[in-house]
């Protein structure tokens, strides 16, 4: 009988790392403030079904791992976006990478707005791409009440002067050119102090 002894001292020591390294990345992906997914394609050259998930997307969505899983992106696009996604696929296909905003719907039927910036590479043979998807509820009402405050600056009968703390002009109503007589561009590129320097010097210096 002979007997071969083969030594997998590194073989074992190899494995043991790549384990531990795929559970680094998992702690890192599922601890994530934003949603990550992975995801392949069909035929047709549009997102197809999810291949990994991260607790944060099961978690804004509220599906299960196993619900997402056996979905992909198009289930969880709201009805009335689905038209832009294949404008979006022939983008992230020509380019490799795409970032657009688009509205994702829960399984409640929630509405989210979302920045999905997408990457696609090879994995094992097969054309993937790996989606990082930020919610951004807040930032659109912010931009909302933004938006509601300029049109009521710019209806506004009195002169309006957004500046910074040192006197820049941020942004400046209709009224504001019409009394100054300078155009909005104009008065952007000044200051407080080129309209009126030795009096505003002194008002500016009180606290103003």
């Amino acid at each position: 009988v002979s007997l071969i002894f083969e030594d997998i001292t590194d073989r074992r020591r190899g494995e043991t790392l790549l384990r531990e390294s795929e559970e680094k990345f998992r702690a890192l992906v599922n601890n994530a403030s934003d949603m990550i997914t992975l995801h392949g394609f069909g035929p047709d050259g549009l997102p197809g079904q999810y291949l990994e998930v991260n607790e944060e997307a099961c978690r804004r969505l509220k599906y299960s791992r196993d619900e997402l899983l056996a979905m992909s992106p198009r289930d969880i696009i709201a009805p009335e976006c689905a038209g832009i996604m294949a404008q979006n696929a022939r983008t992230l296909h020509e380019n490799g990478h795409a970032t657009f905003e688009i509205l994702h719907k829960t399984k409640d039927g929630e509405r989210i707005p979302v920045e999905i910036r997408t990457h696609v590479f090879d994995f094992h043979t097969r054309l993937v791409a790996i989606a990082l998807v930020r919610d951004i509820t807040l930032r659109k009402k912010a931009e909302d009440r933004l938006r509601l405050m300029k049109t009521s600056i710019d209806s506004a009968y009195d002169e309006v002067f957004w500046m910074d703390m040192a006197g820049n002009f941020l942004y400046v109503n209709d009224a504001a050119c019409r009394v100054t007589g300078y155009s909005c561009e104009e008065l952007t590129a000044m200051t407080v102090f080129d309209l009126d320097p030795d009096e505003v010097y002194e008002y500016y210096q009180e606290g103003w």
